[in-house]
């Protein structure tokens, strides 16, 4: 939990303590809405996966692009399943950023107001 709010942006880790950013404290005192655009803001800005998969769904017009091209990205520099448990990861994430999802039926990572 302390390595992805540290990833995130959202805290700081040292010699076993965790301290709240600035970012940190506004996502702790805001309201589900605010804390959803402020998740979404940070999870695309320092998880370039989550980057990636944003940008290639904003340029498609639909707002549908195949799962399958990521995984096999991913799977380039990691097993199959630790690529899939990322993606899975990432995913859920998006999910609570109301960003994106996968539509696991299509094979398909889909815009959140597509659905």
């Amino acid at each position: 939990m302390a390595e992805t709010l540290q990833m995130l942006g959202f805290a700081e880790v040292a010699e076993g303590d965790i301290r709240l950013t600035e970012p940190g404290r506004l996502f702790a005192e805001a309201g589900m809405d605010d804390r959803k655009a402020l998740f979404a803001e940070h999870l695309v800005h320092f998880v370039p996966l989550a980057a990636h998969i944003d940008a290639a769904l904003a340029e498609r017009p639909d707002h549908r692009v195949p799962y399958a091209p990521f995984a096999r990205e991913l799977e380039a520099f990691m097993s199959e399943d630790y690529a899939e448990e990322t993606l899975n990861a990432v995913t859920g994430w998006a999910r609570y950023a109301e960003l994106f999802t996968h539509d696991t039926e299509a094979g398909v990572f889909c815009r959140e107001e597509t659905e």
